[in-house]
């Protein structure tokens, strides 16, 4: 019975460090890169039902800012916060080159969206 408590502990350890290494495991849980980058555009275009044109066009928009976000995360001399705060302006932009392709009524389900998100502390894609 030890023994089977021991083996499942040495598994979770391992697993759960394996999955902490994994790309979009970093930082909380959150996307980074092109996998986060297409989970985010994933589930923008879920909520959203987004045209195909859309998508494309968000898609672009994302690896326009990926190098400027990647290299706010790859600065070892920010803290954590530094590189928040650094962030935010790149995240604005983003959200209103997004929103300046959306409808009315998209904007309207993406504003309740992060509104949602907001209130239980998860940040709202993109």
């Amino acid at each position: 019975m030890i023994k089977k408590a021991m083996i499942v502990a040495v598994l979770l350890t391992v697993g759960g460090s394996m999955l902490a290494q994994a790309p979009g495991f970093a930082a909380g849980g959150k996307g980074k890169g092109k996998a986060g980058e297409m989970k985010q555009l994933a589930k923008l275009s879920e909520t959203l039902a987004l045209t195909d044109d859309q998508k494309a066009k968000i898609k672009d928009i994302y690896k326009a800012e990926a190098p400027k976000m990647m290299a706010i995360r790859k600065n070892t001399a920010l803290t954590p916060e530094e590189k928040k705060e650094q962030m935010k302006p790149i995240r604005k932009e983003m959200r209103t080159q997004i929103e300046a392709l959306l409808t009315p009524e998209q904007k309207l389900k993406w504003a309740a969206s992060r509104h949602d998100h907001k209130k239980k502390g998860v940040t709202a894609p993109a």
